[in-house]
């Protein structure tokens, strides 16, 4: 675990702040930090000011050696080397990071379950959400209400 003080604002009312936030984790030592990042939490603030929700935007680091990945969300464009070992995923949005976190979580190939969720939302014409996978089938949540699809 590392953190730093980030400096944000809020979107909604422009009040100005700083906060210490996690920027490294490595996988399976903070049982906190999976369970905020299974169900969508982790990334979310609620302003001091205005008390509306919002995502924060800040690098972060999540490593699994295990497995040999790193998640990164950050919205720089070059970033640093890593080893060849480890498949590096970046994303620019904690939305985007949590999807990915809870498909990689379950070996679970990001393309092909982006895909899916892609036609469920153009089949339903409402946002489509990743939830879980259990016995070979992909669960999504659309307006509360969970849709099971088989992952061939």
């Amino acid at each position: 675990m590392k953190q730093r003080m980030i400096y944000s604002s809020c979107p909604h009312c422009g009040h100005d702040f700083q906060i210490l936030r996690d920027t490294y984790e490595i996988a399976d030592m903070n049982p906190t930090l999976e369970e905020r990042l299974q169900n969508d939490s982790y990334f979310l603030h609620q302003c001091n000011a205005c008390k509306k929700l919002y995502y924060l935007q800040y690098p972060f680091m999540y490593r699994n050696p295990k497995k040999k990945y790193i998640l990164l969300y950050s919205q720089q464009e070059s970033l640093p080397k890593f080893s060849k070992e480890e498949k590096v995923i970046r994303v620019k949005h904690a939305k985007q990071f949590t999807f990915a976190y809870k498909v990689l979580k379950y070996d679970l190939e990001i393309k092909k379950v982006l895909s899916i969720q892609n036609r469920l939302k153009n089949m339903y014409k409402e946002e489509v959400k990743f939830e879980s996978f259990q016995d070979n089938t992909l669960w999504f949540q659309i307006q509360g209400e969970y849709i099971g699809v088989p992952y061939q």
